[in-house]
This record gives C-alpha cells, sequence and structure tokens, in this order.
C-alpha cells in the first residue's frame, strides 16, 4: 500500500483544495435567464388561471340563473294569463258568488302584473258596470216619490258596487288610461273615500250617490245627475261638470277649484266652505243654494241664478257678477273687493 498524505499536510491541503468553479457559458446564463422568468410567468398566471375558471364558472352560474329566471317568468305570466281568462269566464256566470270572484280576481291581476293587465282589466270591469247597470232609457218613468238624501242611499247590486270599489283603488290611478262609465246607472253608489281621478261619467245617473272625501279631480261629469249625491269634502278640481244636475246635493267644503260648472243646475245646493276659486259658474242656476263662506275668488258667475242664495261670508274678490240674479241674496259679511257686478 503507498504511503497515506499526512491530514493536513502539504499533500493533503493540495488533494482536498477546492477547485474554483468554470465559469458559466452564455447560452447557460440565457438558460438561467429563461428559466427565472418562466418561473415568475408561472407563478403569476397560476391565480390568473385560478381567477379565469372561476369567472367562467361565474358566468356560467348567473347565465343559469338568468334562464331560470327568465323560464319562471314565462310560466307566471302563463297562469296570469290562464287567471285572467278564467275571471273573465265567471263575469257571464248567472250565479252572483260566482261574479262576485270574478272581480276580484281581476282586482288582484290587476295588482300582481299591473304594466300587463291594468289597462285590460279597468276597460273589463268598466264595461261590465255599464251593461250590468245602464241608466234608463229617455221616458222611463221615475219613482212617484223622490227622497231626500236624509232618507238613506238607494242600494246598487251587490256585484255592481263590488266593480266600482275595485275601479277606485285600482294602483296608479293617474298613469293607466281613463275608467269609462259613461251613461252608467249608478244610483246609491258607496264611493267614500275611493277615487275615480280623471274618469269619464258622462250622463251617469248618480242621484244619493255617497262620495264624501273622494278623489274626483278632473273627472267628466257632463250632464250627469247627482241630485242629492254627497260630495262634501270631494276633491273636484278641474272637474268638467257642465250642464250637471245637482240640486240638492251637499257639497260643502268640497274642492271644486278651477271646475267647469257652466249652466249646471245647484239650486238648493249645500256648497258651504266650498272652494270655487277660479270655476267657471257662468250660466248656472243657484237659487236657494247656501254658499256662505265658500270662496269664489275670481270665479265667472256670469248671468248665474243666485236668487234667494246665501253668500253671507263669501269671499268674492274679483268675481265676475255680470248679468247675474241676485234677487234676495245675502250677502253681509262677503268680501267683493274687486268684484264686477256690471
Amino acid at each position: 500500500m503507498g504511503m497515506r498524505p499526512k491530514r493536513y499536510g502539504p499533500a493533503w491541503r493540495k488533494i482536498t483544495k477546492r477547485r474554483p468553479a468554470k465559469p458559466q457559458s452564455h447560452w447557460t446564463q440565457h438558460w438561467v435567464a429563461v428559466g427565472a422568468i418562466l418561473l415568475a410567468i408561472g407563478t403569476i398566471a397560476g391565480p390568473l388561471v385560478a381567477i379565469y375558471a372561476i369567472t367562467r364558472s361565474d358566468a356560467a352560474n348567473l347565465e343559469q340563473q338568468r334562464i331560470g329566471l327568465e323560464q319562471q317568468r314565462l310560466t307566471e305570466r302563463g297562469q296570469i294569463t290562464d287567471r285572467f281568462t278564467r275571471a273573465n269566464d265567471q263575469l257571464s256566470s248567472d250565479k252572483l258568488e260566482a261574479r262576485l270572484g270574478g272581480i276580484y280576481a281581476l282586482e288582484q291581476i290587476m295588482k300582481d302584473a299591473t304594466e300587463v293587465y291594468e289597462d285590460p282589466t279597468i276597460e273589463i270591469i268598466s264595461a261590465y258596470i255599464r251593461s250590468h247597470s245602464p241608466r234608463p232609457s229617455a221616458g222611463t218613468a221615475e219613482p212617484s216619490a223622490s227622497p231626500r238624501l236624509a232618507d238613506g242611499p238607494v242600494a246598487r247590486p251587490v256585484d255592481v258596487q263590488a266593480a266600482l270599489t275595485v275601479l277606485s283603488r285600482r294602483p296608479g290611478p293617474d298613469s293607466h288610461q281613463r275608467i269609462d262609465l259613461t251613461g252608467a246607472n249608478l244610483v246609491g253608489a258607496n264611493l267614500y273615500k275611493g277615487n275615480l281621478s280623471r274618469a269619464l261619467l258622462v250622463g251617469a245617473d248618480l242621484r244619493y250617490s255617497f262620495l264624501i272625501d273622494a278623489d274626483l279631480h278632473h273627472i267628466s261629469l257632463f250632464a250627469a245627475d247627482l241630485r242629492w249625491a254627497n260630495l262634501s269634502a270631494a276633491l273636484l278640481t278641474g272637474a268638467f261638470m257642465a250642464k250637471a244636475d245637482l240640486r240638492d246635493a251637499v257639497l260643502s267644503n268640497a274642492d271644486l277649484n278651477t271646475a267647469e260648472l257652466l249652466d249646471a243646475d245647484l239650486s238648493r245646493a249645500n256648497l258651504r266652505a266650498a272652494h270655487l276659486r277660479g270655476a267657471n259658474l257662468a250660466g248656472a242656476n243657484l237659487a236657494g243654494a247656501d254658499l256662505s263662506s265658500a270662496d269664489l275668488t275670481i270665479a265667472d258667475l256670469a248671468g248665474a241664478d243666485l236668487r234667494g242664495a246665501n253668500l253671507s261670508g263669501a269671499n268674492l274678490a274679483g268675481a265676475d257678477l255680470r248679468g247675474a240674479n241676485l234677487s234676495g241674496v245675502d250677502m253681509s259679511r262677503a268680501d267683493l273687493t274687486g268684484a264686477v257686478l256690471t
């Protein structure tokens, strides 16, 4: 055996001395750099790929939800259409209970699908009232005795009253088409606090009707019969009531500002504290009417018949009274500032 070099001797140090690493070639450095870049890209790309996968998954879920909601809407629309058809069929039943069920079913449909079914429902219910309760034709004999309002209202048929009530509480009353009850027989109708704003009731019979605190702004009551009707505190702003028959009607505290009452018959009507600012009462019959404390500022009363009317405490500032019959009128404490009398 050869002699082993002495530990830590010169020979040992020569054997164990580390040789310096050879410098890396250009290509080695290049691939190291490429590897580093790829590692960095992988580090960044991993989360991005995960985010992309999650986004695609969310998008797919959203699309499935959209399809599900669309199918649900189509199903609900089909169900509402079926309900609408059944409700219409019920209106033609000879059984009162079935007709009432149809009326209230239509009301619920009108609430559930306002955009689609509100106008058609209003048309159907209005037509139902007109056909089931038409005003008697001209020449039909009236009752021999005409009871006063104090004797109590005349009852309407239950289904007609129900249909009126449904119309008076429709959703969005100012956004739908106008209710058309032209020529309807609504004697004794109860519309307390109801809303028939903008409705057409031309020539309708509303005798003895109960319209206290009702919203009737811009309603058309041309030539309507409102004898003995109670319209206390009703909102009638801008109402068209030319040639209407309002004899013995109660309109105390009613808002009739800018209302059109040309040639209307208001004889013996109760208009205490009524608001008639800017109203057109030209040619109206107000004989014996109670207008005490009423606001008739800038109202047109030209040619009106005011014989025996009570205008005590009324505000007639700027009112036009030219040609009006003022025989026996009580104008004590009335404000006639700027009123035109001749």
